[in-house]
């Protein structure tokens, strides 16, 4: 009884580190979209990344998942019927999406995604403004890749936005404050 006990909190605390591990990497092996619950159960594709698996499969936002695998997820709990979706590259998940008044099937293969942490845009005088949804180990090339286009884009100052944001690796964010060389004539405000 002893031994069994040991497995199992051996296997908690595996799963629980795999899962630290998971995010703060950035990176995962599943579909490719960002999930929310929904009032009636179902999980509702709020961003699904347009180099991903679910959206080349056809998967839209929108859209809200009622099965995976046949297993009905309503009752479930987000993280219970993430882990559902997610799995090991190179395998399939089948979807049962509602879309309006259709309900559609999926089969999409899972891949290594990268979590998207950085946006960006460019508003008027030429203001940058890139958000940072948290610090992983993809931030910091997401945010030079956005620093860059905005850059291109004749950027005379940045907005850095970093409302929401949980926080994440110390190293991310040292790191992107090394790409911020701040003149004089440039103007930069972080919003936190």
């Amino acid at each position: 009884e002893m031994t069994s006990s040991l497995v199992g909190s051996e296997m908690c605390i595996r799963d629980r580190y795999k899962a630290i591990l998971e995010s703060t990497s950035g990176k995962f092996y599943g579909i490719g979209a960002v999930c929310q619950k929904n009032e009636d159960g179902s999980i509702l594709i709020a961003d699904p990344y347009e180099d991903a698996p679910a959206y080349k499969a056809g998967i839209r936002k929108g859209d809200c998942v009622v099965k995976v695998d046949g297993t009905d997820i309503t009752d479930m709990d987000l993280s219970s019927a993430v882990a559902l979706i997610k799995g090991d590259k190179g395998t399939t998940v089948n979807l049962e999406i509602r879309r309006g008044s259709q309900t559609l099937t999926f089969t999409v293969e899972r891949a290594e995604v990268n979590v998207k942490t950085v946006d960006h845009k460019m508003m008027d005088d030429n203001i940058g403004y890139i958000i940072i949804s948290q610090f992983d180990e993809v931030t910091t090339k997401q945010f030079k890749e956005a620093l860059e286009d905005l850059q291109q884009q004749g950027m005379s100052g940045l907005i850095i936005d970093i409302r929401s944001n949980p926080g994440g690796l110390l190293n991310s964010v040292v790191d992107i404050l090394s790409l911020i060389h701040i003149s004089e004539p440039t103007r930069l405000d972080v919003i936190s």
